[in-house]
């Protein structure tokens, strides 16, 4: 149902470039920066929304300099 918290949904499968940016969310910009520029490198193209997977984040650590985010970016090979 539509009202469910939890559902289960198909995703298509695809390569991601995957990098882990520590601490506050403050600057993850930068690392999203440096995960563009590496797919730039490796003539990699990035084809939709990356995705964060917050390994330690506020629900479970009290220092956001402690945060560990990992970062997922969708590609294909140009």
């Amino acid at each position: 149902e539509e009202q469910d918290i939890i559902r289960v949904v198909d995703m298509i499968e695809h390569k991601v470039l995957s990098g882990v940016h520590y601490g506050s969310v403050d600057n993850i910009l930068d690392t999203y920066a440096e995960l563009v520029e590496v797919a730039q490198e490796n003539h990699y193209d990035i084809i939709g929304s990356p995705k964060e997977v917050l390994i330690k984040g506020f629900y479970n650590c009290d220092d956001e300099n402690d945060y560990i985010t990992e970062i997922q970016l969708p590609i294909i090979e140009m």
